[in-house]
């Protein structure tokens, strides 16, 4: 099991509501470095919004990969082709976050954009991402569910209750096809529009994908009882150690 680790960009504040300026974003970063970095290796570059264990999740999806050239050439047709300067919020304490914002900001140095880093309490960065009182901020998904339905209503129609992983993403095509995937029981159906949702996704950069790491955690032979659910958390209401 694998969670997504991923920037948000807040589509309420400019320049985000430029598709040129978010695919620059997302192809100025080196998600190589990332997994090396702040995973240790122990992780992969993302080329979706979905985690690999979802189902209908297509590893052919052709996500915004690193390329400073092609990063430099879509800003160069953005509504800020001389870069400008805005604000990555994160958690004081949160080691990861501080570790993804800091590598992003000389990321986007290299292509003209300032990135200031404000560290918050945790609490208050949820509330800002939450508000959409922000520019960029960081989070990551896990699997709630065995279907693809709720990741994809909470993460591209903004109608939902999200606003699209609260960057306020609307595609009328991509909300249309996540509409028609929840009520269609054709697996081939299905597939295909699940196909078109995550490789759209990727083209409009709503969401920077940075990379899939698996659900890391260590136990002596003692400990019984004890697994590893698709959601990440962490269950020990029925672990037990024995002498």
């Amino acid at each position: 099991m694998e969670d997504l680790d991923y920037l948000v960009l807040n589509e309420k504040h400019a320049p985000f509501a430029d598709v040129h300026v978010r695919r620059a974003i997302s192809y100025a970063i080196d998600r190589a470095a990332l997994v090396r970095a702040v995973a240790f290796g122990d992780g992969r570059p993302a080329n979706s919004l979905f985690p690999p264990q979802v189902p209908y999740y297509d590893p052919a999806t052709p996500g915004l990969t690193y390329d400073l050239g092609k990063a430099r050439a879509e800003l160069a047709k953005s509504s800020r082709p001389h870069g400008f300067s805005t604000t990555f919020v994160t958690g004081s304490g949160d080691d990861v976050e501080l570790a993804i914002a800091q590598i992003v900001q000389r990321s986007l140095g290299q292509i003209g954009i300032k990135l200031r880093i404000a560290l918050f309490d945790p609490n208050a960065v949820r509330q800002k991402q939450e508000t959409q009182d922000y520019d960029i901020g960081h989070s990551y998904w896990t699997m709630d569910i065995a279907d693809p339905d709720e990741l994809v209503t909470f993460a591209v129609d903004p109608s939902a209750g999200a606003h699209s992983f609260y960057t306020s993403y609307k595609n009328p095509s991509v909300v249309s096809w996540a509409k028609e995937a929840e009520t269609t029981f054709s697996t081939a159906r299905r597939t295909q529009l699940y196909r078109k949702i995550q490789a759209q996704s990727a083209s409009d950069a709503f969401s920077v994908f940075l990379y899939y790491s698996p659900y890391q955690y260590a136990m002596s032979t003692k400990v019984h009882g004890f697994n590893v659910y698709p959601t990440g958390n962490y269950h020990l209401e029925d672990v037990w150690l024995s002498r």
